[in-house]
Order: C-alpha cells, then structure tokens, then sequence
C-alpha cells in the first residue's frame, strides 16, 4: 500500500476542473492506496510523512510528449542550429535522422541508460507522468527505465494509419500492443507541415481529427483551423520550446481563446517541464506583445489540468484533491523569498534544486532533493555509458547528418 502524509505544505493547485479556481492554503495531505484520501490541518497517521513545511506543495506535471532518448542524445547538437524552411522542420530534417543513426549504434543497455536519465531530468523537476515518444526499438527501454523510477508512463510510437502519419499511444493499464484500435487508445497526427489548415480538413474528413486526437504542433493552425480542432474536442499538444528552435512563434494564446484544450509538451528540446512552462509563458508573451498575455498559472493550467484533460484522465490526473492519484511535488520555497505570488516566484526563479519531494501515486521517487539510493546507485553507474553513447552518435552525426 502507498500510504504517505505531507505535513506543513502550501498546497497550490486547481479546483474541480475551474481554470481560475485557485487554492493556496497551508495544509497536510494524506495518500492512501496510491490517491488522495484528505486534506486538512493536523492530520496524523502510522504511514512515511515528509515534511513540506515552507515549501509549495504541486500536483505531478504531466509532459504529454517526452522524447527523453532524444533529448539526452541530441541537447548538444539541436540548439543553434538552423534549417531552412524549404527543407522542413528540425523533426524530419535532423532528428529523425539522428534517431535512426542512433539505433545503428547503440545497444539496448544504451537505450534504457539513456532513458533513464532522459526520464529522470523530468521527474526531478515534478514531471511524475509522461507521454513517452519512442519507436519500437526503445520501447521496452522506457518502460523499464520508468519503471525503475517510479513513474507513469504512457509509451507512444510512430505508425502511419490510412496515409497519414501518426503517433499513437496505448491506454495506461494496456498492454502495448501494434495494433492501433486498442481500447483506450488515442491519436497524434504529426506532419512537416506543421498543421495547415488544410491538412486539418483533410484528417477531418478522414475521421480521424475527434475528440480522441492529440495534435501536436498545430503552428500552422489559422482561426479555422482554430475552430475545426475546437470543434473536433481535440486536444493541442505544443512544446514552447520547439516553437522558438523552429522560429514560429508559440500561439498558446490563440488556442485558449478559441477554447481548445492545450497542453505542454518538452519533445526532444528537453526533459524539464518546468523549462518548458517557461518558455511558454515568456514566448506567449513576447508574440501578443503583451506581458499580461499566458500568465504563470496559464503555463500551470498547460502542464497539469489540460494534460489529464488531453489524456481522458481528468478525474485521476492533474489536480491536488480527494480522491486524485497521490501526484505531487514539494518546493522548497526558501531561496526564493516569495510574498504573495509564491506560484509566480517558483515558475520564474527555481531550479531543480529546489524540488525537495517528488510523489507519484503515493511512491516516493525523490526526497529531501535527492533519488533513493537504489536510483541514485543506478543513475551513477550509467553516466559513464550515456556520456561515450552520446559521444558516438555525436561524432557520427556531424560526418553523416549534419
């Protein structure tokens, strides 16, 4: 059983689905069973206790697309680099490209090694479920590394459906199979186009854009196309900072005035949803022009509620409540001093290292900012593999690839 009690946090979260219904109050938090079974003031129990006194106390983030081998892979190669429109988008250019050479190369130890500290980026900053990007070869590899952690994952890999190049994920208890009308499944459409809003008729017509499908990187979206995904009840998956490498302006705003459910995602740029929250709401800002524009808690809404929204796991995902699976993170708020805005001071100031807990149904997976042992042991004994796998892919790629 994971029973577990947060003692003397700040808890900070949204309230039954209410984009403004905020709550920031000083309370204890008890899991039971893996879920949220109280909140309240002086709460005792026989159970593990972590203190969250002075810290500001999260739901876990959800990062609906984690590329985690990619990021790890390529964090070195990617960020300055350029490719001319004409030739597509970085995607199909030079990251797939150097996906492919990467399975050439490297062992399935060297996958799941590179996967664990891909995934483990992530949920040292509070990213306790991911959408995992992965293909076959390194599917098994994320699953297992996840495992290891004490995380929820939700493996997602690359088919093409009735010509259309898709991404599709399995239900979370599911097994993975190939097949793609499995029970609880849903739907990603991916293109170089960048999502048109003709190519959106067009997987409209096909039947495939509903409310089942996760569009990533709809950039290319105008008001119809807009409308058309709102329309659908799909959900729109960005990753901010994906926007800005490709040099398209992030339309987070957009797409929550046309009432689209949107959500964040860190892809290959990176595993730290915490960047990635930043990013959004200072390119978002920077494209209205308007410094009023994706506030904090727009970001916070992006990577908590909208991504259980997106997943159709609204009532178990996203919020800190009764009954919710026990996610969460503790922020240790020292450092930063804040006053009244404590959310605003932690999206725009903090680190990893001020992650003092990470909970994940209940599981511990970080304390007092540190991995347990056993992970602490395992991600030691595999950084002398990623950094030479990374080196050998490196030093292939720029004779091959880029």
């Amino acid at each position: 059983m994971n029973d577990l009690l947060i003692k003397n946090g700040l808890i900070f979260t949204f309230i039954h689905e209410g984009y403004h219904a905020l709550k920031l109050r000083e309370a204890d938090l008890l899991i039971e069973d893996g879920c949220i079974a109280k909140i309240a003031s002086g709460i005792t129990a026989s159970c593990d206790a972590l203190d969250a006194e002075g810290s500001l106390v999260l739901p876990g983030f959800i990062d609906m697309g984690s590329w985690s081998v990619a990021a790890r892979l390529m964090a070195g190669l990617l960020p300055d680099r350029r490719t001319p429109r004409a030739q597509g988008t970085l995607l199909y250019t030079q990251v797939l490209p150097m996906m492919n050479l990467a399975w050439k190369l490297l062992s399935p130890e060297d996958a799941k090694a590179l996967a664990l500290h891909g995934l483990w980026t992530g949920l040292s900053t509070g990213t306790t479920t991911a959408v995992g990007l992965c293909s076959i070869i390194d599917l098994e590899a994320h699953l297992e590394a996840a495992d290891e952690l004490g995380m929820h994952i939700i493996p997602m890999r690359m088919g093409n459906i009735g010509g259309e190049r898709v991404i599709r994920a399995d239900a979370p208890a599911a097994q993975v199979k190939r097949v793609m009308k499995t029970k609880g499944t849903r739907c990603a459409f991916v293109t170089s186009s960048g999502h048109d809003t003709e190519e959106l008729r067009r997987l409209s017509d096909l039947g495939y854009l509903s409310a089942e499908a996760l569009i990533f990187q709809p950039v290319l979206a105008d008001r119809f196309g807009r409308e058309l995904i709102a329309a659908s009840g799909a959900s729109a998956v960005f990753s901010a900072v994906g926007c800005v490498q490709e040099g398209r302006a992030f339309p987070g705003v957009d797409f929550l005035r046309g009432g689209i459910n949107t959500a964040l995602a860190t892809g290959c740029w990176g595993g730290a949803m915490l960047s990635e929250m930043r990013m959004a709401a200072f390119s978002a800002k920077q494209a209205e022009g308007d410094p009023s524009q994706y506030k904090a808690t727009d970001a916070f809404y992006a990577a908590t509620v909208a991504g259980g929204r997106a997943l159709g796991l609204h009532d178990r995902l996203g919020r800190l409540e009764i009954g919710m699976s026990g996610d969460l993170s503790v922020v240790d708020m020292q450092r930063l001093e804040p006053l009244s805005y404590p959310f605003i001071q932690y999206l725009y100031g903090s680190t990893a290292t001020d992650v003092r807990h990470v909970v994940q149904g209940g599981h511990v997976c970080k304390r007092d900012f540190a991995p347990p042992a056993r992970v602490a042991r395992r991600l030691e004994q595999t950084r002398k593999a990623v950094s030479e796998a990374i080196l050998r892919v490196w030093d292939e790629a720029q004779r091959s690839i880029l």
